[in-house]
């Protein structure tokens, strides 16, 4: 069983907006979910801004462009794999801000 949440809405004239996003999660958890036995609660808002662009692609772009991304990480070896970790380490130890990131 999947859900999806959108982000709050404050009255009847965003309900649509609301079906929207939550029909934008639903398509994120089915396109990208390996398991079909899962349950998957997902919100608009965990997934940011990534929901309109995963939402509209399909499985093999998505695969494409994150071998693209963190080919590194996925496939690197030795101290460059040790500096992509250690600055995704840092990345998310500074809550995935890119401006805190940058003097660590």
């Amino acid at each position: 069983m999947y859900a999806g949440i959108s982000k709050l809405c404050h009255g009847p004239a965003d309900f649509r907006r609301g079906f929207d996003e939550a029909s934008q999660v639903i398509r994120c958890i089915n396109r990208f979910s390996c398991a079909t036995d899962q349950t998957a609660v997902v919100s608009a808002d965990a997934l940011g801004p990534a929901r309109v662009v995963l939402a509209a692609t399909g499985r093999p772009e998505a695969d494409r462009f994150m071998s693209n991304v963190l080919g590194g990480l996925l496939h690197g070896r030795g101290q460059r794999r040790d500096h992509l970790l250690a600055t995704l380490s840092a990345y998310f130890d500074c809550s995935r801000g890119v401006r805190e990131t940058a003097p660590n």
